[in-house]
């Protein structure tokens, strides 16, 4: 993991250097001697997306809040906007002169209730605190790394290109759909009724106590925990085994 790791940040410099000569700027490295924090005025949501280069740590407190944390010449193109249940957080187009500073970008949020997620891009999102509720939807793509710890009913993953999914706690209930190079690794998720859906080539470890029924396809690795019931179809290279 750390390989690949290293790979996708030599990638986003690469992305970056290019992008930064396309506004006539070039890249620099930033002092971080303005880093401001700002309370953002939001109303109450219950899902969040964030596209970009955040750094998102969320902490489940009773009330909903946003505080951004950036360069201060950044904070001015930065987004955070409540569409009907959704915090929607990302940046406008900076000036060139600014391209240097935006790499010191994060979101404190708390919340009440989280039924969503949505990430995109490089988004590194935390869980501060346990989040704790019925139902929550995850859309994960890009390069996104996630560490969340949960205890909920059920839960949804949808999980693309290189993201990486680390969780831990519970939930009764759980759907992994998992595609591109996306890596999960939740043997520390205990989950009762286990439906995981993998394709291309991908890694996933689970844990499951009751069912676990799991498709394979491609050059994907399952790894479960459990002394769940299981089925399994598995194509082309890919391989379910129990872990030891």
């Amino acid at each position: 993991m750390k390989t690949r790791n290293q790979i996708l940040a030599f990638v986003c410099i690469f992305l970056l250097s290019g992008m930064t000569s396309l506004f006539g700027s070039e890249l620099s490295t930033p002092k971080g001697d303005n880093i401001k924090k700002e309370k953002r005025e939001v109303g109450s949501f219950t899902g969040i997306r964030v596209g970009g280069a955040f750094e998102v740590i969320v902490k489940q407190t009773g009330e909903c809040s946003v505080v951004i944390e950036a360069d201060e010449e950044i904070m001015q193109y930065i987004t955070t906007e409540v569409d009907g249940d959704i915090l929607r957080i990302g940046m406008k187009k900076p000036k060139p002169s600014c391209w240097n500073k935006v790499n010191t970008l994060k979101a404190f949020i708390t919340v009440a209730d989280l039924e969503s997620i949505d990430l995109s891009g490089a988004v590194e999102f935390t869980t501060e605190s346990k989040i704790k509720g019925d139902e929550l939807v995850m859309e994960i793509s890009g390069a996104a790394e996630i560490d969340l710890d949960l205890d909920v009913q059920k839960l949804k993953v949808e999980m693309s290109g290189a993201s990486e999914l680390d969780v831990q706690g519970q939930a009764q209930e759980a759907i992994i759909k998992s595609s591109g190079a996306s890596d999960m690794d939740a043997f520390d998720f205990q989950v009762e009724n286990l439906s995981i859906y993998a394709s291309g080539a991908c890694d996933a470890k689970v844990n499951a106590t009751r069912t676990l029924k799991v498709s394979a396809s491609g050059a994907c690795d399952v790894k479960y925990k459990g002394d769940a019931s299981v089925n399994v179809h598995t194509s082309g290279a890919s391989s379910v085994k129990k872990y030891d």
